[in-house]
């Protein structure tokens, strides 16, 4: 059990530092990184934290609509929280570790 969760964290990890590198290229972004990139930097002033939280708000609302007709959950496990909760605040960290010059 512990192994899958630390898996799980370092693959969102993973996923969020690549996202982050992903973005900064700015080539041809995937439908979904657009509209966190979009949102981060027209909206939110540079924030992927929040940014992500709002690209977020459909799926979550689409969740939480089918918790309240089915009564059980469908497909929540500790990643999607993880994913929700985490990816944002290391693209942003990432992008100032990798991408900010002083």
């Amino acid at each position: 059990m512990y192994v899958k969760l630390i898996f799980n964290l370092l693959a969102i990890t993973t996923i969020a530092i690549a996202v982050a590198m992903y973005q900064q290229a700015n080539l041809i972004l995937h439908p979904n990184d657009e509209l966190m990139f979009t949102l981060r930097f027209k909206y939110t002033h540079g924030n992927a934290t929040k940014a992500q939280l709002i690209a977020y708000m459909l799926p979550l609302s689409i969740l939480v609509l089918a918790f309240y007709i089915n009564d059980q959950w469908f497909g929540v496990a500790i990643g999607l929280v993880a994913s929700l909760f985490l990816q944002g605040p290391i693209v942003d960290l990432t992008h100032k570790i990798f991408f900010i010059k002083n």
